[in-house]
C-alpha cells in the first residue's frame, strides 16, 4: 500500500536536492582543477621552450639589480652594506671563503702561459687532493672519487651547447656577437656569388696579396695557356722529365685530385691503352681517360671501391699532391685551421694514409709522389728523392718525396 505521508516526499526532495547540490560542487571543483592543471601545463611548456642561456642572463641581472638598490638603500640609511652582510656569515662559511680566495690566488696566471704550463697547473689542480705517497699508501676513495668527478665535469663542459654554434656545431665562428652574425649573413645573401673566388683566396693571404702573386707568377699564365686546371701541374710534368715516372704506365691513381692538374698530366702520358684513376671529397669536372670518385679516400668503403675500379691489376704511381687551397679548389687537403703545427699534423696525416695505400696497391719497380713525407719509404722503395721543382714559389716550404722502383720484399 502506497504511503500519502507528505513528509517523507519532502524528505526525498530535499536529499534529491542535496545530492545534485554536492554533484554540482564536485563539478565545479573538477572543472577548477583541470584549469589549474591545463594553466601550470602552459606554464612549465613556456619554461622548456624557453633559452635557459637567456633566463639565466635574465636571473643575473635580476640579482645585479637587486644588488644594486640594496646599496643605494643602505647608502641613504648610512649603513655599510658589506660590512652588514660580513655579519650574516658564520665562522664556517668565513674559514671556506678564505681558502677559496687563497687558493684562487695561488693559481693565478702572472703573466703569460703556454700549453704546457696549463696542462701541468690542470693535472696539479685533478691531484691536488690525491696523497703524494700513493705508491706507498692508497689514497683515499673520496679523493679519487672528487678527481673522476672533475674529468666528467671537464668533459660535459667540452660538449656543452656552444652559443656560437647554436644551429650548427661545425660551423666557423665568424661573427663576435648575435648582432655581428646577422649582419654576416645579410652581407652573404647579397655578395655571396661575386666574392666565392676572393673568400677561397684569402686563406693564403691578403686578397691584394694573391692578386699581385697571380698576375706575377709565370706558371699562372702557362697554365691557363695550355688550358691546365691548376699551376701545380707543371710541378708534375718537371718532375716527370727528371724521373720518368709514366714511362710504360698503365694505371695510375691520384689521391686528392680536384682541380684536376696532376690528373690532366697523367692522362696524357700514361700508355694510349691506361687510365687513371681520382679520387677526392670535392667535386672534379670529367677528364678524358680518367675516372673519377668523390669521397673521402681515408674511410674503407672509398679505398673498396677503388680497388675494384682497378680490377686486380697493380698500379704503376700514386699521386698524392696535398696543398694549401687554390683559388677555388682544395686538392687532398684538410680543412685549415690556422694553426701551423696543428694543419702540418693533419696533412701527414693524409699522406700517411696514400703511402698506406700505395704500399698495398703499387706493382714491384712502381712510384709514389707525394708533397711533404718523410720516413719509411727507404724500406719499401729502392731510391727515395726530394725534390723542389723550379714551379714551386720560393717563398714555399714545400718539398716532394719520390719513392722510386718498389722493393719486391716491401
Amino acid at each position: 500500500m502506497k504511503s500519502d505521508d507528505p513528509s517523507s516526499s519532502l524528505n526525498t526532495s530535499s536529499t534529491l536536492e542535496a545530492r545534485l547540490a554536492r554533484f554540482k560542487e564536485l563539478r565545479d571543483k573538477r572543472e577548477e582543477a583541470a584549469a589549474l592543471n591545463l594553466a601550470s601545463t602552459k606554464i612549465e611548456d613556456a619554461e622548456l621552450c624557453r633559452d635557459p642561456r637567456n633566463q639565466n642572463r635574465l636571473l643575473r641581472k635580476q640579482a645585479k639589480a637587486h644588488k644594486y638598490l640594496a646599496k643605494q638603500a643602505a647608502k641613504e640609511e648610512g649603513i655599510d652594506l658589506d660590512r652588514k652582510n660580513n655579519l650574516t656569515y658564520t665562522v664556517e662559511e668565513t674559514r671556506q671563503w678564505n681558502e677559496m680566495i687563497a687558493a684562487k690566488e695561488a693559481r693565478r696566471d702572472p703573466g703569460f702561459t703556454d700549453f704546457t704550463q696549463l696542462t701541468r697547473r690542470k693535472y696539479e689542480k685533478l691531484t691536488d687532493k690525491l696523497d703524494t705517497h700513493a705508491i706507498v699508501r692508497r689514497s683515499k676513495e673520496e679523493a679519487a672519487e672528487a678527481m673522476a668527478q672533475e674529468v666528467v665535469k671537464d668533459q660535459q663542459q667540452r660538449l656543452k651547447h656552444s652559443r656560437r654554434r647554436r644551429f650548427d656545431e661545425t660551423e666557423e665562428v665568424t661573427f663576435i656577437n648575435e648582432r655581428n652574425a646577422r649582419f654576416n649573413k645579410k652581407a652573404s645573401r647579397a655578395y655571396d656569388e661575386y666574392t666565392e673566388e676572393l673568400r677561397e683566396s684569402l686563406e693564403r693571404g691578403t686578397a691584394f696579396q694573391w692578386f699581385t702573386r697571380q698576375a706575377r707568377d709565370p706558371y699562372v699564365r702557362a697554365a691557363r695557356d695550355a688550358n691546365y686546371r691548376s699551376r701545380a701541374a707543371f710541378k708534375l710534368i718537371q718532375i716527370d722529365e727528371k724521373f720518368s715516372l709514366f714511362k710504360g704506365a698503365n694505371l695510375v691513381v691520384d689521391l686528392g685530385a680536384t682541380p684536376g692538374g696532376w690528373s690532366q698530366v697523367a692522362s696524357s702520358r700514361i700508355s694510349r691503352d691506361g687510365s687513371v684513376i681520382a679520387i677526392d671529397m670535392l667535386e672534379m669536372d670529367p677528364l678524358p681517360a680518367v675516372q673519377f670518385v668523390q669521397g673521402d679516400f681515408t674511410l674503407p668503403q672509398s679505398l673498396e671501391h677503388i680497388s675494384n675500379m682497378c680490377s686486380g691489376r697493380a698500379v704503376d704511381v700514386v699521386l698524392s699532391y696535398h696543398s694549401v687551397p687554390q683559388i677555388m679548389h682544395r686538392d687532398m687537403s684538410p680543412n685549415l685551421s690556422g694553426i701551423g703545427d696543428q694543419d702540418h699534423i693533419r696533412s701527414m696525416e693524409l699522406v700517411k694514409s696514400a703511402f698506406a695505400f700505395s704500399r698495398l696497391s703499387l706493382r714491384p719497380g712502381g712510384h709514389f709522389v707525394a708533397k711533404v713525407f718523410e720516413g719509411r719509404l727507404i724500406t719499401v722503395f729502392n731510391k727515395v728523392v726530394t725534390v723542389k721543382p723550379k714551379a714551386s714559389r720560393k717563398e714555399s716550404s714545400e718539398m716532394y718525396i719520390l719513392g722510386l722502383s718498389k722493393k719486391k720484399s716491401a
